[in-house]
């Protein structure tokens, strides 16, 4: 009952109505560290790529590029187990139920621990799919296949670090994850620093540095977040334990239903990108460097207005959880405002100085070249994509999974996947082509979303009539 009271006052979550300004500040609280988490992300793709794409050949980009590709499919397919834990362990932190906030905790870290370990032992015969998939020039596979085995072995780490952000968002802590991220790209980045270009008397080990480093970094990472769930919330995880029957299918079921439609929508996600870099691997060697630093511009924007997102998770789970639903639309009305405030930022920035941005990555003027040509594209989006990421977030923490699902097959299966293929293939228009289908795929994304977010049905039954207040 303490948990209840202490929800309502901080978020407002037992009354009908609250000041924006109380909103905003709430938002805020969860959304800044969250983004600035969530924006230190794609550095571990960013720091490898402009690190190694100064090693000299422009195949080693192309390498990473795969590489990454091969980890977003592998850890986006897998970022349920955060998504998942926060739908349930935010509700469950809303209506002060410690227990289940815990067991969540514990069932969630289990799965990713299993799947973490099997992916270790299945790494040869991923890589060999993933390259075969992906395409690229012997250079690149050979370069990209070194790159994978060793950066595979972070697994299980990144994994069940995943279950703990979930966790720690739904309990309203966004500055723990925050502080792994920060833990987990320092160490990154000095093992890039000495690993890819050797030094203070290390080898040069180029492509297969930027591995290690990345595998270093996941295992400080998640020493760190242990030693919090330890120190800090020693009781959730206490009460949560239920020991192995805790793992039995009847009481797993809530977490596999919620998890299996956010597999789902992820594995639709991570497949149009891959469709994205296989595509652009085919059009060689610049087109691929081209395309990844774009795909690295795009996940900069992403990462960042999904701070936004993930406060919304939290949030609208804690005032469903309280039963609010006023509250809950209001929260989504004023995270949506600041979500395509934050897109603008990005959108300006590109717009202004995409070429300069571009020559951080590579020195290659062909690149550099065919990046500036889709400036349009990429200022244009971003408004569009906060918007479907921010309601994204309202239906993680909604537990609406299963039109999170629905929508996403729409819009990749119906939109970019044959899109993609019309006009790369049939009508060769090249990267340009990729692009206008990625962008139409976004497009679709938001629309549909808009559609759900503005309708009742995605609440509870008991909630729906009050969300028409």
């Amino acid at each position: 009952m303490r948990k209840t009271v202490r929800v309502a006052h901080e978020t407002g979550v037992g009354r009908t109505r609250a000041p924006s300004s109380r909103l905003d500040r709430e938002i805020l609280r969860l959304a800044v560290p969250s983004f600035l988490a969530t924006i230190t992300i794609p550095l571990v793709g960013i720091v490898d790529t402009a690190l190694v794409g100064h090693l000299g050949p422009v195949a080693y980009i192309g390498a990473v590029s795969i590489g990454a590709m091969v980890f977003d499919a592998l850890y986006w397919v897998f970022a349920f187990l955060r998504a998942g834990t926060t739908a349930i362990v935010s509700q469950a932190y809303g209506a002060g139920d410690d227990t289940r906030a815990g067991r969540t905790l514990w069932q969630s870290w289990s799965v990713a621990l299993v799947f973490g370990l099997l992916i270790v032992v299945l790494r040869d015969p991923i890589a060999e799919v993933g390259l075969r998939l992906a395409g690229g020039t012997s250079d690149v596979q050979d370069a990209a296949r070194n790159y994978i085995r060793v950066r595979i072995l972070a697994a299980p780490a990144v994994l069940t670090t995943f279950a703990l952000f979930g966790f720690f968002r739904g309990m309203k802590d966004a500055v723990t994850p925050l502080v792994v991220t920060l833990v987990v790209n320092v160490v990154n980045l000095a093992g890039d620093a000495v690993w890819i270009h050797g030094l203070w008397g290390f080898p040069r080990l180029g492509v297969t540095g930027a591995a290690w480093a990345s595998v270093a970094g996941a295992a400080a990472g998640l020493c760190v977040a242990l030693l919090v769930l330890v120190m800090r919330y020693r009781r959730a995880a206490r009460v949560g334990w239920g020991g192995w029957d805790m793992l039995h299918p009847m009481r797993l079921r809530k977490l596999a239903v919620t998890q299996t439609h956010l597999f789902n929508r992820t594995l639709l996600l991570v497949a149009a990108y891959f469709l994205m870099v296989a595509l652009a691997a085919r059009m060689g060697e610049v087109p691929l460097a081209a395309n990844a630093v774009l795909l690295q511009l795009w996940y900069l924007a992403a990462y960042s207005i999904d701070g936004v997102a993930i406060a919304c998770e939290t949030l609208v789970g804690n005032a469903l959880g309280a039963g609010n639903a006023p509250i809950a639309r209001a929260l989504i009305r004023r995270a949506t405002l600041w979500g395509v405030a934050l897109s603008a930022v990005f959108a300006l920035a590109y717009a202004v100085a995409l070429p300069e941005i571009t020559a951080l990555f590579t020195r290659d003027a062909r690149v550099i070249e065919a990046v500036v040509a889709l400036t349009g594209l990429m200022v244009v989006l971003q408004p569009i994509n906060a918007v479907a990421f921010v309601f994204d977030g309202v239906f993680i923490g909604a537990n609406d999974t299963r039109y999170l699902a629905l929508q996403i097959a729409v819009s990749c299966l119906g939109i970019f996947v044959p899109l993609a293929w019309l006009l790369t293939e049939r009508w060769p228009l090249g990267l340009a082509g990729l692009w206008i289908a990625m962008a139409s795929f976004s497009i679709v994304r938001a629309v549909l979303l808009l559609v759900r977010v503005t309708r009742p049905s995605w609440m509870p039954a008991r909630m729906r009539e009050a969300a028409r207040v």
